[in-house]
């Protein structure tokens, strides 16, 4: 939450929020590092299974990744969604894509003239080549353009 405050209150603006960003990120390592440690500690000395702080940013990746993941499915504005998955993707490797409603990249009525008649055609013949989606004269446009 902090660090999406600082991506909104810089308005977009890089060069004054990464700073607090990453700061707050490496706190956040840095707190899951020390609750590792102390856990391993009451557990077992023996139970370590490398380098604790690699460990501890694996961690803070995967618990990140779903935090941000459970946000996102709750639903936040589109800024906010935006900035969760900068934060996400940029600062903790999560790998999550933004989905986009299928209104906005749905063609309009008048985007591409000849769709209709190259479905009927794909449905009546199977396949067909783009020399058979499009007329002559609008495939040379095409290919000049």
């Amino acid at each position: 939450a902090k660090m999406v405050a600082a991506m909104q209150d810089s308005h977009g603006d890089p060069a004054k929020f990464l700073p607090e960003v990453q700061a707050l990120k490496e706190d956040y390592e840095k707190l899951l590092f020390e609750r590792l440690t102390a856990q391993s500690r009451s557990e077992s000395p023996a139970a370590e299974d490398g380098d604790p702080f690699l460990v501890a940013v694996k961690l803070g990746r995967e618990l990140m990744r779903e935090v941000i993941m459970a946000i996102l499915q709750r639903g936040v504005s589109r800024s906010a969604a935006v900035d969760q998955i900068d934060l996400a993707n940029n600062h903790f490797n999560a790998g999550i894509l933004q989905q986009k409603a299928t209104s906005e990249t749905a063609l309009e009525e008048e985007d591409l003239d000849g769709f209709e008649p190259a479905v009927t055609k794909v449905k009546e013949k199977g396949f067909v080549t783009v020399e058979g989606l499009l007329d002559d004269e609008i495939a040379t446009v095409i290919h000049k353009e």
